[in-house]
């Protein structure tokens, strides 16, 4: 396996798989290890099919969606970033309605954290919410390999044009490579449609489709980067992007396997038609409590 870090922009040749993406008692102590474990040694056999072009049944599927969303919520990125949100939330809340200060409050709020532990409870809950998502595997050849990062599961809504815009938003999107040569995608399928002619859960990409995934992952990552084989190719992709300038909201990138469906266009006509009466009924209001000639009018 090979590894490049993002930000030292170095990379080892031979990183040993051990103690990758791992800390001593990072859910702390408890049995929280050992169902993870579990949950894992579940999966592996599952992935394997994948791997192996097997169809999954009804049952593998939920343990692919469980695994999938646990993935998501127990990286250190993560996990920073939800204590990030909480700790401004609460620091907002009590700017408004506490008499303390601003060192009171940010002395309570520093002692307030989701811990790992919290979080992997919690997703095991969580995951069904995306059980009404669609699923399909995306197959590259061994010339356009897929990478993978210490951040590696993707919430990608382009419907929304947005990176984590919610698991219950209409377009959501969410992709995790498996292996080199193979990446699954959850998605809305009223929204998109995916360009496998037949009733196969899988299709093969174009390399360009490759290099945006893996953008995506880079991009993503909270230190790491790991693959398997090509690494000056890699290491060439990575170079195109400024990961200090990139806007981490949303990146406009389209892939040419999917395309939005009919009703997801349908639903845009309408939400573009929503917004319009709603701007300009409020526009009527303003008008009539204060006078406003619009440059659209002006003779």
């Amino acid at each position: 396996m090979k590894l490049y870090q993002i930000y030292k922009k170095i990379t080892i040749e031979n990183a040993p798989i051990r103690h990758q993406c791992s800390k001593d008692w990072f859910y702390g102590k408890g049995d929280t290890e050992e169902n993870l474990s579990q949950i894992e040694y579940n999966t592996a056999k599952i992935i394997q099919k994948i791997l192996e072009d097997k169809k999954l049944g009804l049952e593998e599927r939920e343990q692919i969606y469980k695994f999938i969303y646990l993935q998501s919520s127990r990286t250190k990125k993560k996990i920073d970033n939800t204590n990030f949100i909480l700790k401004n939330l609460k620091r907002a809340i009590f700017k408004i309605l506490s008499p303390f200060n601003d060192e009171e409050i940010n002395s309570y709020i520093s002692e307030t954290e989701m811990v790992p532990k919290e979080l992997v409870e919690h997703s095991q809950i969580k995951y069904k919410e995306i059980l009404d998502l669609d699923f399909i595997v995306l197959e590259t050849n061994k010339n356009n390999e897929f990478v993978i990062s210490d951040n590696p599961v993707i919430h990608y809504n382009y419907y929304e044009k947005k990176f984590n815009a919610g698991i219950m938003k209409t377009g959501e999107m969410i992709i995790m490579p498996v292996s080199p040569n193979k990446t699954i995608v959850l998605y809305d399928k009223k929204i998109y449609d995916f360009n496998n002619t037949s009733e196969s859960q899988m299709i093969n990409i174009e390399s360009e489709d490759v290099k945006r995934l893996n953008n995506l992952q880079y991009i993503h990552c909270n230190q790491n980067i790991y693959f398997k084989t090509n690494l000056e190719k890699q290491k060439e992709y990575f170079k195109e992007i400024d990961i200090n300038s990139i806007n981490i909201n949303f990146i406009d990138i389209k892939f040419n396997f999917f395309c939005i469906s009919k009703e997801g266009e349908k639903l845009i006509e309408d939400n573009i038609k929503n917004i319009k009466e709603t701007l300009e009924a409020l526009g009527q209001t303003l008008n009539k409590k204060h006078p406003i000639i619009s440059p659209r009018y002006r003779k």
